[in-house]
């Protein structure tokens, strides 16, 4: 035999108070997939890069980023 008691108070009763909220118009629009931000990036690595001849660079004949190959 199982006894089951319940006990049910009135002044238990929970109260909902809905919370303010902010509604707004909603408008179609583009959005930008690019996002530009400032940093500085470091490495955690590092590499000492030297010339095996001696001298002196008179000039550079490529621009940054442009593809170099042996003998160019």
């Amino acid at each position: 035999m199982v006894w089951v008691i319940k006990h049910h108070n009135k002044s238990s009763k929970q109260i909902t108070i809905a919370a303010p909220v902010e509604v707004t118009q909603v408008i179609r629009k583009d959005v930008s997939d690019v996002i530009e931000l400032a940093g500085v990036a470091e490495t955690d690595q590092s590499a000492d890069i030297q010339s095996q001849v001696t001298g002196q660079i008179l000039s550079v004949n490529f621009d940054d980023g442009q593809e170099v190959k042996t003998g160019d």
